[in-house]
């Protein structure tokens, strides 16, 4: 795509950060509903990542974001966690 060997292997490098690994990731709380975000739609689950393991309270979340991502139409869905009591006041959940 780029005339630049090293472009062409960051856009790659880029494509499959995308598509493969965790598609659950932390999100600091002044992140949530920023201005500029890649994602307009987000799911945050507001506990520890330890409950996506099996039989977690979230075991189901990186399933779905799975298939989101490899099933999205004309936007993605951003999967998120925050394990910060502090944002979870601020956004008055218990």
């Amino acid at each position: 795509m780029y005339d630049s060997k090293q472009k062409n292997v960051e856009l790659f490098a880029n494509i499959l950060k995308e598509l493969t690994g965790d598609f659950v990731t932390e999100i600091k709380c002044e992140d949530i509903h920023k201005k500029k975000r890649h994602f307009y739609d987000e799911v945050i689950y507001f506990g520890p990542k330890e409950d996506f393991e099996k039989n977690g309270t979230a075991e189901l979340l990186p399933e779905f974001s799975l298939i989101d991502r490899y099933s999205f139409t004309d936007s993605r869905v951003g999967f998120y966690y925050n394990n910060d009591e502090a944002c979870k006041k601020e956004y008055n959940l218990q």
